[in-house]
C-alpha cells in the first residue's frame, strides 16, 4: 500500500493507486505527491 499526499489541502490517502481527484477538496490527480513507504501512518 501506498500513501499520497494532496499539495493542495494536505488530505492523506492510503492505497495501491491514485485516486483521480482528492475526497476532500476535488482537486485532480496530478495535485497529489506519493510519500516515501515509511511515511505511512494507518
Amino acid at each position: 500500500m501506498h500513501s499520497w499526499r494532496c499539495i493542495v489541502c494536505g488530505y492523506i490517502y492510503y492505497g495501491e493507486k491514485l485516486p483521480a481527484e482528492c475526497p476532500e477538496c476535488g482537486a485532480d490527480s496530478t495535485q497529489f505527491e506519493m510519500l516515501p513507504d515509511d511515511d505511512i501512518r494507518v
